[in-house]
């Protein structure tokens, strides 16, 4: 499955693009959200489904209702609901309303707030008390006393406003979809931003908001990557960020735009005496140690830059890793462990 915040992306962009079409869902429920695989990539995504009850709105986003409300009334929006209430002769006896009584296409935007809350809660509606016949009373009368269960302050925001009461003061659906983008990109940019190493204890923060660890930025890096450049402080704990960031996932094969991996990049940067550490790390989760830069490997910028007495030990993990000794490099690289009297 996808992280929850790609889950909540994917259903905006989703609703967004209803919305762009001129159309209005007005069934928006968790029965609706449609996961599919696709073939080729096995990759999940999330659909809204059933659009038997959606209709056409008009450029300022409002559609008649003189059919009368449908939908799902537990996940109805309180301007929706308050029509139910109405006894005056604004409805007929038929069960149909006035000719003048409008819907507002932001109903959707309220009812996907709610399927939102129902998602992360694991099943329990935002709305819900105690007992289910309270939903649709408390959806009109009071704020949603599940919310702060919520364990994303940014998402607890959103959803906010995405329930707000007046449709008129709502957010639309591709605000929705453009706050959770800055949401993910402020996530990852904690990561890429810093010119010092975190500390492990901000990388489970992050992990817990469900970052996405395989995010590339402007410049083409993930935070693999990120995390390979150098940076002010001395990384003692790089090691255990690695492990982590791989046991949760992240690809240890990316590389930047020059085609370079992490351990090229820590191999010309990176002068911890720990690194033969990350090294082992890297080859056993199956990294390329032959990545070439201007046929140059990692083993190549090792001998080059790195400057503790541990040299000999890290080029015998080389050599046992199956690192190319034919390149452009390893004559220079051979003289600098000589010269440096490492053998």
């Amino acid at each position: 499955m996808p992280t929850a915040k790609d889950v909540l992306l994917q259903l905006a962009r989703g609703l967004e693009h209803i919305h762009k079409k001129g159309l209005v869902h007005r069934d928006l429920k968790p029965e609706n959200v449609l996961i599919w695989v696709d073939p080729n990539t096995q990759k999940v995504l999330m659909k809204w489904a059933d659009f038997g009850l959606s209709k056409r709105v008009n450029e300022k986003g409002s559609y008649s209702m003189q059919s009368g409300v449908k939908g799902t009334l537990d996940y109805s929006a309180p301007e929706i609901l308050k029509l139910l209430e109405k006894e005056d002769t604004s409805t007929s006896t038929d069960g149909t309303t006035s000719p003048n009584t409008r819907g507002n296409i932001k109903s959707d935007v309220f009812a996907e707030g709610l399927v939102f809350g129902y998602f992360l809660l694991g099943g329990v509606h935002l709305f819900y008390s105690g007992s289910r016949y309270h939903i649709q009373s408390n959806i009109i009368e009071k704020e949603p006393p599940n919310l702060p269960k919520i364990q994303f302050k940014d998402i607890r925001t959103l959803i906010q406003k995405m329930l707000e009461k007046d449709p008129h003061k709502r957010i639309t659906s591709s605000d929705v979809t453009q706050e959770l983008q800055e949401i993910e990109m402020s996530i990852n940019n904690s990561i890429f931003a810093e010119d010092t190493y975190p500390s492990l204890e901000e990388v489970e923060i992050l992990l817990q908001k469900e970052m996405d660890i395989n995010s590339v930025d402007e410049k083409g890096l993930t935070p693999l990557l990120h995390l390979a450049l150098p940076k002010k402080n001395e990384g003692d704990n790089l090691v255990e960020i690695f492990r982590l960031l791989i046991t949760k996932g992240a690809n240890v094969h990316c590389e930047t735009e020059n085609k370079m991996n992490a351990l090229h990049l820590l191999c010309e940067h990176y002068k911890n005496e720990n690194f033969i550490d990350l090294v082992k790390l890297l080859i056993e989760k199956g990294i390329n140690v032959n990545c070439e830069k201007k046929r140059w490997n990692a083993f190549n910028w090792l001998c080059k830059m790195y400057p503790h007495n541990n040299l000999l030990e890290l080029v015998k993990v080389f050599i046992a890793s199956g690192i190319k000794t034919t390149t452009d490099g390893m004559l220079f690289s051979s003289y600098v462990i000589i010269t440096k009297k490492k053998i």
